[in-house]
């Protein structure tokens, strides 16, 4: 029973913030099977200011994956010059996706490797679809160890947004009738 009284009130405790402990690897919040079909992939935002190729690099990677998943990308220079509101985003009936990386380190090898924390949040119309928090790290496998530093990390780069992406719900089925 003491057992029980101790873990109801560290749970109590850990909803008011109270219970120290590492943060979950993972944490979502879905609330939609199907997501908008095109996107407005906003730039990554860095928080730790690593130079701007690093995001832009990034953005460009999440635009590639969002294409093979089967979404419609919005220009990225008509994104950039949309004026979104970054409490309530929206673009139209684009979904709006925003990539905050909270940790990153990316190391060059060899082998080379991503590691950190990422913020993925998709909206439409000013609406939270769905919101992902996780940690990720990624190193480079034997086959891209015959790349360069900067291969691999690009390597590395296209899989983790091909992961980021991979995490979204899907776009609709245009073959559907």
């Amino acid at each position: 029973m003491a057992r029980l009284a101790a873990a109801g009130g560290c749970l109590m405790a850990a909803l008011l913030g109270a219970c120290a402990g590492p943060p979950p690897e993972r944490q979502e919040i879905v609330r939609v099977e199907v997501a908008p079909a095109e996107l407005a992939i906003l730039p990554v935002e860095d928080r730790q200011r690593h130079p701007a190729t690093q995001a832009e690099a990034l953005r460009e990677a999440i635009a590639a994956a969002a294409v093979e998943r089967g979404f419609s990308p919005l220009g990225r220079g008509y994104v950039d010059r949309a004026e979104i509101d970054l409490d309530v985003p929206a673009l139209g009936e684009a979904g709006v996706l925003r990539v905050r990386l909270l940790d990153w380190e990316p190391e060059a090898g060899p082998p080379a490797r991503l590691r950190g924390r990422v913020h993925l949040s998709l909206y439409q119309q000013g609406e939270l679809l769905a919101d992902y928090q996780y940690r990720v790290d990624l190193r480079s496998d034997s086959l891209a160890m015959a790349a360069d530093s900067a291969g691999q990390l690009t390597a590395l780069r296209r899989r983790f947004a091909a992961e980021l992406v991979g995490q979204l719900p899907p776009p609709p089925d245009l073959d559907a009738p």
